[in-house]
């Protein structure tokens, strides 16, 4: 089952400014679930979802894909944001 996204503007941007915000382990907003995204996965995003090459996705692309696809799968934490349509590709936030 799925849901649509219906949390506050934090919960995707996060608390901290975005220029200060770093990659976690446990990352609390979508922004920072994508910042924390490994480099494997930033490029498997960016050429099969993007069609394009990693150096030109950038973290706003992404997290308007977010809000485009407007899914999460759960709404217990770690809440598992879809970025595409299918939730082939996704982030956990906790």
């Amino acid at each position: 089952m799925s849901y649509a996204l219906s949390f506050a503007p934090e919960f995707i941007w996060g608390k901290v400014p975005v220029e200060k915000m770093k990659p976690s382990d446990r990352p609390t907003s979508v922004y920072q679930a994508i910042l924390s995204l490994t480099d494997e996965q930033w490029a498997s995003l960016a050429r099969e979802l993007f069609g394009i090459e990693p150096n030109d996705l950038d973290v706003e692309m992404v997290i308007q894909r977010v809000v485009e696809t407007n899914t999460c799968r759960n709404l217990d934490a770690p809440v598992e944001i879809w970025i595409d349509q299918d939730g082939f590709f996704s982030v956990l936030v906790y």
